[in-house]
């Protein structure tokens, strides 16, 4: 990581190979490119001279046929039109001519919750997709991604850019203050779409939750069976703030083995003397919607020493992060891994909302552990 002037960071990337050897064959390059351009600069200039010198010769015979009188003006190339040096070098620089498979920064997308928010002194990341001037993911050694989060102090900020050297970028970074900052992305010293990016980091605050679980249970009849009764059981699992805090932000990760999980995370109003004025603001999450793929994340095996079933449960964990707005009287909910934000409108002005998490769980398996969560 560098750190340029004007209290801006910069994060550049590391190649697999020898740092070394790899500058000094870049540096080769750039010799080589820098002296053809050189080259075609001068031929440019003679083709220039040759061709007004034509023109001059064309100019006097044309004059002596036609019996005008001679004038001592010359043609001084103004009805010409020629492209200065300097305007070379930036075509081939923009559009990427020398190398096909570098990366284009108009092609190149930026992606994740962390570019535009962000919590004190918790890891934030972002990830980037740097495609070619064909519009494929593409990388090569030769390409530099540099990203700057300006107005952010060199004691107050960490960052680590990594490389999977197939177009993909992930970005972390840490704040330990809260504000609003500008993150600027270049690729191959240009900016990509719609940098810079403004981000807002909030202030992180010790959250306690109060937990209250019920289980909600209906029986019904299956057809065409005779006093056959099925359970239709879910399990709800609601968590509200315990402290009296102001929280504008506050992040969490719900650990879970089963897709068939429903979450809302939100705020509500809490009137003490008038329960019937207590809403709830929340987004809901269904967690089977955020996964592509078809990969099973529950399965079940037989244990041949005791001749008994033993389940196995493979557990993943899914990060939230809560976001209230008064400003636009908005709720917004955003999952960090798939991108996903949602947002929903507050009613009325001047409430204090306290956060909440509802769970619910509606697997038919019994020995289905519950999820559980991890306050950030």
């Amino acid at each position: 990581m560098q750190m340029q002037s004007e209290t801006r960071s910069c994060i550049r990337t590391q190649s697999p190979r020898n740092d070394s050897s790899l500058n000094e064959n870049t540096q080769k390059v750039e010799n080589d490119i820098i002296l053809f351009f050189d080259q075609v600069a001068q031929a440019v200039e003679k083709r220039k001279i040759k061709l007004l010198d034509m023109l001059q010769e064309l100019k006097n015979k044309k004059m002596i046929e036609t019996n005008c009188r001679q004038t001592n003006s010359d043609i001084n190339g103004d009805c010409l039109r020629f492209y200065d040096t300097g305007e070379i070098y930036n075509a081939v620089e923009k559009c990427g001519i020398i190398d096909e498979k570098k990366a284009y920064s108009k092609n190149t997308e930026a992606l994740g919750v962390g570019l535009k928010y962000a919590i004190c002194n918790e890891p934030t990341f972002f990830y980037l997709k740097t495609c070619n001037i064909d519009g494929d993911l593409s990388w090569v050694e030769q390409d530099k991604v540099c990203v700057t989060i300006q107005n952010a102090r060199e004691q107050n900020f960490k960052s680590i850019l990594k490389n999977n050297c197939d177009g993909i970028y992930e970005v972390f970074y840490e704040l330990n203050e809260s504000g609003k900052y500008k993150i600027t992305v270049k690729v191959n010293n240009s900016l990509i779409n719609n940098s810079p990016f403004e981000c807002c980091v909030f202030e992180k605050h010790d959250l306690k939750f109060s937990t209250e679980s019920k289980s909600e249970q209906s029986i019904t009849i299956q057809k065409n069976k005779n006093k056959m009764l099925l359970e239709d059981s879910q399990k709800v699992s609601n968590y509200c703030l315990s402290t009296k805090i102001i929280a504008r932000a506050w992040k969490v990760r719900i650990i879970l083995a089963c897709l068939k999980v429903k979450v809302k995370l939100g705020y509500y109003n809490n009137t003490p003397n008038l329960p019937y004025l207590n809403e709830k603001y929340y987004c809901i999450f269904e967690i089977g919607e955020l996964y592509s793929t078809n990969e099973v994340r529950i399965f079940s095996r037989y244990s041949t020493r005791y001749n008994r079933k033993q389940s196995s449960f493979k557990r993943s964990s899914l990060t939230f992060l809560v976001i209230e707005d008064p400003s636009n009287s908005l709720i917004r909910v955003a999952h960090e891994e798939s991108c996903t934000e949602k947002i929903t409108s507050i009613k009325g002005k001047s409430q204090i909302l306290i956060p909440f998490i509802s769970i619910n769980h509606f697997c038919h398996q019994r020995n289905c552990p519950s999820p559980s969560l991890v306050l950030i």
